[in-house]
């Protein structure tokens, strides 16, 4: 259940970070963006491992939408 509620958070983030990044680069906010593409990247980074050493099947978590 935990792990599951993490999963679509961590969905969700990579769907919408993007348009906050671009939305901050646009305002002048570099810093911020640049937290925002590191915080991007690790999300991804944590899901992506997951799923390599099969502590968590994402593709399950997809299709369940």
């Amino acid at each position: 259940m935990f792990m599951g509620t993490l999963i679509y958070v961590g969905i969700f983030l990579i769907i919408t970070l993007p348009f906050r990044i671009y939305s901050a680069f646009r305002k002048g906010y570099k810093e911020t963006a640049i937290r925002r593409v590191f915080l991007w990247g690790l999300i991804v980074l944590t899901l992506i491992l997951l799923e390599k050493f099969k502590l968590v099947n994402v593709e399950e978590y997809l299709f369940f939408w």
